[in-house]
């Protein structure tokens, strides 16, 4: 089922009908967001520190500098062969970490003409935090791409990037009680109580230098509560059936079925702000409640069962 968004009743400025919502979406495009700027854009718009990205440790910020260089199908001198600069991590140990960028050459069918390994040495010290770098052959590519790598890793010591950013505003959204309205996700419906903070999330976001967002105040009239009761109903059976499908699974670490549990909880304590919004769909509503109850519950009972497994996965 799509949605036209022309043909949702909106409100004008000074109406007095009454506002059971809004429709909200935004964007947040690939860039260095620097975690103090953002710290303090938070601030302004009134959240705080919490609602940050995880900290910034200087290993992963390593790891993301020399994976971002990989460069593929780099062209040669010879028709048909190419050179792809591919990171291999050669050990990690407390101290160090150590990332060779690779040189292999291949032809147009991707058959393996070359494979030179350790073309430029790249040791991260944990210690001082410092990148060192080794040249085997001075002058090539793989020398262009190391240092590439170094001046990323000053940049993202200090800055997210945009699926960062974009985890952060889904956290906040998620305290909201939104509702996705459209099936290939993006747009989210949010209830009249939350009107407050989502125009603070919605000032944040088009406050970043590749952020936009933008909401829609919905009226209470027929057409918006039928479609409200109908994107309700298919959130939770869709919170159901992913509860279900993933408590048949063996093979999956605890860490999954509780994440999944967490979030179908969420979702049930969310349903308080929509009991007089779905109006005569309240009994499925709660049909689906006990029902998801039921399979939070499983997933809880299967996590319960393999905590050696999650500890050894997840080290």
């Amino acid at each position: 089922m799509t949605m036209d968004l022309a043909n949702v009743a909106a409100v004008e400025n000074g109406s007095k009908e009454q506002i059971i919502g809004h429709l909200c979406w935004y964007s947040i495009g690939e860039d260095h967001y620097d975690r103090n700027e953002l710290r303090k854009k938070l601030l302004q718009n009134g959240f705080t520190e919490e609602d940050l990205p995880n900290e910034i440790r200087t290993s992963d910020a390593f790891r993301r500098a020399t994976k971002d260089i990989e460069t593929k199908r780099v062209e040669t001198n010879q028709e048909g062969v190419y050179k792809n600069y591919i990171v291999r991590n050669v050990c990690a140990n407390e101290q160090f970490i150590q990332r060779n960028i690779v040189e292999e050459t291949v032809d147009s069918k991707g058959q393996k003409l070359s494979y030179k390994e350790n073309e430029v040495i790249l040791l991260f010290n944990k210690n001082n935090e410092q990148i060192s770098m080794g040249i085997v052959n001075p002058g090539t590519m793989a020398e262009e791409l190391g240092e590439e790598a170094c001046k990323l890793f000053e940049i993202y010591k200090t800055c997210h990037n945009g699926q960062a950013v974009r985890y952060m505003a889904n956290d906040i959204l998620k305290t909201m009680s939104p509702t996705p309205v459209r099936p290939s996700g993006g747009v989210y419906f949010i209830p009249a109580k939350h009107e407050n903070k989502l125009r603070r999330l919605v000032n944040l976001l088009n406050s970043l230098s590749k952020g936009e967002a933008f909401l829609i105040p919905l009226i209470k009239t027929d057409e918006n509560q039928d479609m409200l009761q109908r994107k309700v109903l298919e959130h939770l059976d869709s919170t159901l059936k992913s509860c279900q499908e993933l408590a048949k699974q063996e093979k999956v670490p605890a860490a999954q079925f509780k994440m999944l549990a967490n979030d179908a909880k969420r979702v049930l304590k969310d349903m308080a702000d929509y009991r007089e919004i779905v109006g005569e769909a309240l009994s499925k509503m709660e049909s689906y409640q006990t029902l998801i109850q039921g399979a939070i519950q499983s997933l809880l009972d299967k996590a319960s069962e393999q905590p050696d497994r999650r500890k050894k996965e997840f080290k």
